[in-house]
């Protein structure tokens, strides 16, 4: 028996976090894939660069890095999948059938200024 629910909550401050849901279709060959995307959307959302950035440290990278709280598939099956459970409406526009992922991170406050509302915007959102 396998457990789906994936749970990563860490106990965090939410006082110096913005909580962001993201609603993840992944083909259904992704399966068990949906966690490490989760960490890459974090980390990419919070720090990720294309260039390496020399002042980047460990210590800069625990600061700003966003963190994965949770990666579940939709609905939430707790204890086992249902055998031959079959998704006929998440089918994308290629006609590929999705599974559905909730994906919940916490960007760290400190990454965004206190006037910059679209920067903000713009980081969660992509």
């Amino acid at each position: 028996m396998t457990t789906w629910a994936e749970s990563l909550f860490d106990g965090i401050d939410l006082d110096k976090y913005i909580m962001c849901n993201y609603l993840c279709c992944l083909p259904t060959d992704y399966e068990g894939m949906h966690v490490n995307i989760g960490r890459v959307l974090a980390e990419e959302q919070s720090i990720g660069t294309w260039t390496h950035v020399p002042e980047e440290t460990p210590e800069v990278r625990r600061r700003f890095i966003g963190k994965l709280l949770q990666a579940v598939e939709i609905p939430q099956f707790e204890v086992q999948r249902p055998s031959g459970k079959t998704r006929d409406i998440m089918v994308s526009y290629f006609g590929q059938p999705l599974t559905p992922y909730l994906i919940t991170i916490a960007y760290p406050t400190d990454l965004f200024n206190d006037d910059n509302f679209a920067g903000m915007m713009t980081s969660t959102a992509g």
